[in-house]
């Protein structure tokens, strides 16, 4: 996955993103559905790369910061190799 971060702040909390997350954090493929979470303050514009967790064509993505940060994303792109 490729997201091309345009800003961020300065806090310091982190910015995740979740594959499949449901209520129960648990995602339909029986793990924790974050598979990513960065420090925030240690984000830098441009594109940030992360290799992961098998998508299915059903699949759904969810990226948030914790509460006081802020990150700007320009886009997301996913690729299946």
């Amino acid at each position: 996955m490729e997201i091309e971060i345009i800003s961020v702040s300065d806090a310091d909390n982190n910015f995740q993103v979740y594959v499949d997350n449901n209520t129960s954090s648990k995602s339909v493929h029986s793990g924790s559905s974050k598979f990513n979470a960065e420090q925030i303050t240690s984000l830098t514009t441009g594109t940030l790369l992360i290799a992961g967790q098998i998508l299915t064509s059903q699949s759904f993505l969810q990226l948030r910061t914790e509460s006081g940060g802020s990150v700007v994303v320009g886009s997301v792109k996913v690729v299946n190799l």
